[in-house]
């Protein structure tokens, strides 16, 4: 999916991806908000057709849920608030924070797709008995909206899965901004840095005018 979409849109299918990019200057505000909205549409849409399906067998029951994150009794390990929130704050953190140095200018964007994947891959694989590892405002909202229906519980905790990782997200995108985990900030290189990824993300984050303007200054 990285792959082929990352030139259209960034692939960030994911609004802590795009707060991230907004707080390291990536993407304008206008551009976050529409992103934003598309995501969380793009949530209930799929989760809406993931109904569909599922009440084509008879067995189905929307009490048992969608598939949407949950802590206590909806936890597949039973974990509790804490342990959910850690998890989410962390997770997301890293994710987030891989996402916008694979996709930087100086990283490796031929294998960003790889290292991007490989770490999601991993955060769901350790995390799922905890929350069900959202890592994704817009996935948590679509089954957990739907299934509130059936089990208001589910709408009661739905707001730790949007906050923790848009929180996240923020955090990630401001300290790379800054360099906080690149030691010292330069604010010479940080000013050639910021100039140069902003020139090739969106705000437009991918658009061709923003190369044109660049090769006639």
């Amino acid at each position: 999916v990285f792959n082929s979409i990352y030139k259209v849109s960034g692939a960030h299918i994911n609004p802590a991806v795009t707060l991230g990019a907004f707080a390291a200057d990536r993407m304008k505000a206008v551009d976050t908000a529409a992103y934003i909205i598309a995501q969380f549409l793009g949530g209930l849409l799929g989760a809406f057709a993931l109904y569909l399906i599922a009440i084509s067998n008879s067995s189905f029951e929307l009490i048992y849920g969608l598939g949407q994150n949950g802590y206590g009794d909806l936890s597949l390990g039973g974990y509790g608030i804490v342990p959910a929130i850690l998890f989410e704050l962390i997770a997301s953190f890293l994710f987030v924070y891989i996402y916008l140095a694979s996709t930087s200018k100086k990283g490796v964007k031929s294998s960003a797709g790889i290292s991007i994947g490989l770490f999601y891959a991993a955060a769901v694989i350790s995390g799922f008995l905890i929350t069900g590892a959202s890592l994704n405002p817009a996935r948590s909202f679509g089954p957990g909206f739907i299934a509130g229906f059936a089990n208001p519980v589910a709408w009661f905790q739905l707001p730790l899965f949007i906050l923790a990782p848009a929180i996240a997200g923020l955090l990630a995108g401001l300290m790379f901004k800054f360099k906080v985990t690149h030691g010292k900030l330069k604010k010479k290189e940080y000013d050639e840095d910021d100039t140069e990824e902003s020139e090739e993300s969106t705000g437009s984050e991918f658009g061709e005018q923003d190369e044109i303007e660049v090769i006639e200054k």
